[in-house]
């Protein structure tokens, strides 16, 4: 049985990565192309397929490629 009052436990295997953290290494583009955005797109809102406009990580809207 699940306890409501025990936060749940992160496995050790996971990963995180602190929100407003910046770039290790700058993103490079290898080929000039229409379809690559850079570093900072996210997912479009709504999910994949659902819409043209999506939220970067840094909380920018931006577009999204259909």
């Amino acid at each position: 049985m699940v306890n409501p009052n025990q936060s749940p436990q992160i496995p050790k295997c996971a990963w995180s990565r602190p929100l407003g953290q910046g770039w290790q290494t700058y993103y490079v583009v290898r080929y000039a192309s229409n379809l690559d955005d850079g570093p900072w797109h996210g997912a479009p809102l709504g999910g994949f397929g659902a819409g043209c406009i999506g939220r970067s990580p840094n909380g920018d809207f931006n577009l999204w490629h259909l």
